[in-house]
């Protein structure tokens, strides 16, 4: 009888073991998520977020109004761009005069300056502001079939004719 006891003890014993392991498991794997979440956050709160916005007049479909907006900007200079799409490939020729009413302004107290480095390019000095709002208009649109190809809900735009990229935001997804 007593070694009955002594075996249920031990089995008891046992499951008790069992339950605080993989409780104490448990509480590790919610521990590591939880701190994982939290690092995660900082760091993804500190990433630049870029936003483009396509304006269309309906009277003048021959050229496009484009806001940028850049925010949890660290970068002291940003160089845009606006590439020549010529069918097959990019081409960073600037002889062609396509921007025109090139602002940029700020979030912060200084508003930031910029200067034309040719036809298509520009090089912006952020003044530490973390939020940069950019404004351009594209034209003439090297198509003339675009302007039949647009409806109140629909256009067909070539994005390579009429986005700039910012080369220190090349690999940043644009929302």
């Amino acid at each position: 009888m007593d070694k009955l006891n002594k075996n249920e003890k031990g089995i008891k014993m046992y499951a008790i073991k069992f339950r605080l392991k993989f409780f104490g498991w448990l509480e590790f794997c919610f521990t590591a998520i939880f701190l994982f979440l939290a690092v995660h956050s900082v760091f993804a709160a500190t990433l630049p977020v870029l936003t483009y916005n396509l304006e269309i007049r309906e009277s003048s479909r021959r050229s496009v109004l484009v806001n940028i907006t850049l925010e949890n900007v660290s970068n002291t200079r940003l160089l845009c761009v606006l590439p020549e799409w010529d069918f097959e490939t990019l081409k960073l020729n600037h002889s062609q005069k396509k921007i025109s009413n090139f602002t940029v302004s700020g979030a912060g107290v200084i508003d930031p300056s910029f200067k034309r480095i040719n036809n298509n390019s520009w090089l912006i000095n952020t003044n530490k502001n973390e939020v940069l709002f950019i404004s351009y208009k594209v034209s003439p649109l090297e198509y003339p079939e675009i302007g039949r190809a647009m409806e109140r809900n629909f256009a067909f735009i070539n994005g390579a004719e009429v986005f700039m990229y910012i080369r220190e935001f090349r690999n940043t997804p644009v929302i």
